[in-house]
């Protein structure tokens, strides 16, 4: 599997800060897609899996192949901040991987394996 994101921020100063940056938002669009999901006390406001062993976060072997690609090619040299701009595009990006790979649309995040069963169950299919 291979996640990839173009990003035009302008200009880039720096190159490989740029494509680091963008790394680190593909890996946090991971994590908000599959993984991560904060469980709370409704009637304390507490987090109930405040540490990292509760709380799921990607690790190194559910990577996949990350590609940046810099869009350069604007000609107007003006410097753009990219910030956290992978991470939008990259959920939706996944969660239609999922759609198309198996046919159940999840519409809350994480995308886990008991919801896409779920899904599936409900349309009347098996996975």
């Amino acid at each position: 599997m291979k996640l990839l994101q173009v990003q035009d921020g302008g200009l880039p100063l720096n190159r490989l800060t740029m494509e680091s940056q963008i790394n680190g938002g593909m890996i946090q669009a991971l994590g908000m897609a599959l993984f991560e999901a904060r469980v709370m006390d409704a009637d304390l406001g507490l987090q109930l899996n405040p540490s990292l062993m509760d709380y799921k976060l990607p690790g190194s072997l559910e990577m996949p192949e990350l590609i940046p690609l810099i869009d350069d090619d604007d000609k107007r040299e003006a410097v753009i901040g990219i910030a956290e701009a992978a991470i939008i595009p990259a959920i939706g990006a996944i969660a239609n991987a999922v759609f198309n790979a198996c046919g159940a649309r999840i519409r809350e995040l994480p995308i886990a394996p008991d919801k896409i069963l779920m899904a599936l169950a409900k349309e009347g299919r098996s996975a």
